[in-house]
C-alpha cells in the first residue's frame, strides 16, 4: 500500500519537499526504498542529471553511521594525474565541498559518524592534516584498522 503523502515514481517533489537540495534541482521522484526515496535532479555546477537520495528518517536517529569516505575532493584523482575520473563519476560523493559528504552529514543527530573504504590519495589519513581537522570539527571519525565500535 502506498503512502497518500507520496507522489508515485514519474511525479515532481511531493509535496512538502524541497524543490531544491544544495546544488540540486529536484525534478521528479524515481523510487523509494528501506533506506530512502531516490530524485531525478539537475546539478545546477556540474551542469548534469544525478539521482539524489534522501535518506529516510531512521537514518537521522541512528546511534552510528558508517559511510564511504573515498575522496576528500572531486577531483582528487585528477589532481593527482591518477585516473581522468572524478570522484561522483565512480559512484563517490566527496566528503568536501557543496554538498559534499559533510554538508550530507550535518544535519544527522547520529551519535557517531564514522568514515570508512577511505582511499590512500585522501588527505583525511593524515591526522595532523587540515581535512582532519575539518571533519573533527564536523564531529566525523575516520576509521583505523583494528577499530572498535560500542554502542
Amino acid at each position: 500500500m502506498s503512502d497518500p503523502g507520496q507522489a508515485p515514481a514519474g511525479s515532481g517533489p511531493p509535496k512538502g519537499q524541497p524543490e531544491r537540495l544544495g546544488k540540486y534541482e529536484i525534478v521528479e521522484r524515481l523510487g523509494q526504498g528501506g533506506m530512502g526515496t531516490v530524485y531525478k535532479a539537475r546539478d545546477t555546477i556540474m551542469g548534469r542529471w544525478v539521482a539524489v537520495k534522501l535518506l529516510a528518517p531512521f537514518l537521522a536517529e541512528a546511534d552510528c553511521l558508517l559511510i564511504d569516505g573515498t575522496f576528500w575532493t572531486e577531483d582528487e584523482l585528477v589532481r593527482l594525474g591518477i585516473s581522468a575520473k572524478r570522484a561522483r563519476d565512480m559512484g563517490h560523493l566527496p566528503q568536501s565541498g557543496p554538498g559534499g559528504m559533510i554538508d550530507v552529514l550535518k544535519p544527522l543527530k547520529a551519535g557517531r559518524k564514522i568514515l570508512i573504504h577511505i582511499n590512500n590519495t585522501n588527505p583525511i589519513l593524515d591526522e595532523d592534516s587540515a581535512e582532519r581537522r575539518a571533519l573533527d570539527a564536523a564531529a566525523i571519525e575516520v576509521a583505523y584498522d583494528g577499530m572498535e565500535i560500542e554502542l
